[in-house]
C-alpha cells in the first residue's frame, strides 16, 4: 500500500491506494515515462520524463508524447500525433490522426477530435 498527501482546506488528508487499485505502473522502455500495464504504446513512442499513461489508453505509432503529460483512462490517440509538455488528457477522449497538441492544454472527458486538428 503506497500513501499520498493530498491538501485540503488547510488540512492534510491521507490518500491511501493499492495496487490492486490501478496495477503497477512500469517505465516505459522509451524515454522514461510510464505507464500502465494495460496501455498500449508501441516501443517506438517515446514517453518522456514526468508523463503517465494511465489504464486501457492506446497510442498509435508515431507519436511523440512531451514531458509532464498525464493520459487517464480510456484515451485513444491516433497515428502521427504530438502531444505537448504538461498537456492533460482526461477519460474516454479519442484524438484522430496527425493532431497537434500544444503544451499546457486541457482536454476534458468524452470529447473527440477529428484529423489533423491543432489545439494550442
Amino acid at each position: 500500500m503506497s500513501r499520498g498527501h493530498l491538501p485540503r482546506g488547510g488540512k492534510e488528508i491521507i490518500v491511501e491506494t493499492t495496487k490492486k487499485e490501478f496495477g503497477e505502473f512500469v517505465i516505459h522502455a522509451n524515454g522514461g515515462g510510464r505507464k500502465h500495464p494495460t496501455a498500449q504504446v508501441p516501443s517506438l513512442v517515446k514517453l518522456n520524463t514526468g508523463t503517465m499513461v494511465w489504464n486501457h489508453v492506446i497510442i498509435s505509432e508515431g507519436v511523440v508524447v512531451g514531458c509532464n503529460v498525464q493520459i487517464y483512462p480510456n484515451v485513444i490517440i491516433g497515428p502521427n500525433c504530438i502531444i505537448g509538455s504538461g498537456t492533460v488528457i482526461w477519460a474516454d477522449t479519442i484524438l484522430g490522426p496527425d493532431c497537434i497538441i500544444e503544451g499546457d492544454v486541457i482536454i476534458k472527458a468524452n470529447v473527440t477530435i477529428g484529423a489533423n486538428v491543432n489545439i494550442g
